[in-house]
């Protein structure tokens, strides 16, 4: 994105930092509005909060992990996001557990890259780290902005991993996570809204007719499929033009079809909007057609 985040002489960000990623699920429903009427004015909804539910670490499997570049990056691509050595453990009845242990990656500006393995093997743990919704208990993430100096994600504060991540990162959960008092509009412009870039209002709800559920921006979440809320879903990852997309098992709860027709537009819309894509998965073909994949076994 253009815009650049500013932070006081103490180090933290001066806008406010209202975030869809970093409250619980009981915040949020506390904090929306106890309406199911759908908002028809062309205005800003201006809705007061939403959140993405906390997710929980993989299970206690000890793992190894290694980055498989499929094939070079393409020269006009720049460095995004730079993981070395990251690691993250609990303890389990006095006996330490390393979800991740020693994860090396580098993620190119506008690259497709697959977090590959079975079920538990800590790929939804590796997203939230890079995310800043967890920090690492070894090693480091970096972000390089273009123009702009190195961000520790790692090491922040909360208060600065919050707005880095309001900012440059959309995320795509699998069980979707929209928020069930706002339609569908509504949920797209949500980020906007919280970043001050209402301005963009008009592409954020075109893409969701490029995505095919235009039709549906007056309706709630639980009036539509599946395959239709993770569209949505989509929309609203995409409408603040964020660096980088992570998106936690996108597929893991539609069937075949559903599943391989999200792919196909998840990817052409990361690569319209010009976003780095990092998408967890157990699925090889998703692997295969990545540039690169980050394997957990």
């Amino acid at each position: 994105m253009s815009e650049r985040l500013s932070f006081d002489s103490a180090g933290d960000p001066k806008t406010p930092l209202f975030d869809h990623g970093a409250l619980p699920a009981v915040a949020m429903m506390a904090c929306l509005p106890a309406r199911r009427t759908p908002m028809t004015s062309a205005s800003d909804p201006s809705p007061k909060a939403a959140t993405e539910p906390h997710q929980g670490d993989a299970d206690s499997a000890d793992i190894q992990s290694v980055a498989h570049p499929q094939e070079p990056a393409a020269p006009s691509r720049s460095l995004l996001l730079s993981v070395t050595g990251v690691g993250k453990c609990f303890v389990d009845g006095g006996r330490t557990r390393w979800v991740l242990d020693n994860v090396d990656c580098a993620i190119d500006a506008g690259s497709a890259v697959a977090v590959w393995g079975p079920s538990g093997c800590g790929k939804s743990t590796l997203l939230r780290l890079i995310a800043g919704m967890a920090v690492p208990d070894a090693g480091a993430i970096r972000f390089h902005p273009c123009n702009e100096p190195p961000f520790e994600m790692s090491s922040a504060s909360e208060r600065r991993r919050i707005a880095f991540r309001r900012r440059r990162i959309g995320f795509i959960f699998q069980f979707f996570n929209l928020v069930p008092t706002l339609t569908v509009a509504e949920n797209v412009l949500l980020p906007l809204w919280l970043n001050g870039l209402m301005a963009q209002r008009d592409a954020a709800l075109a893409r969701l007719d490029a995505l095919g559920v235009g039709a549906c921006r007056e309706r709630f979440p639980d009036t539509l499929s599946g395959g239709e809320q993770q569209r949505v879903a989509i929309a609203r990852a995409l409408a603040h033009a964020p660096a980088l997309v992570l998106a936690d098992e996108p597929t893991g709860n539609l069937d075949g079809q559903n599943a391989a027709t999200v792919v196909d537009l998840l990817w052409q819309s990361a690569a319209d909007a010009g976003s780095a894509l990092v998408i967890a998965t157990h699925n090889e073909r998703i692997g295969d057609r990545a540039d690169a994949t980050i394997e957990l076994a």
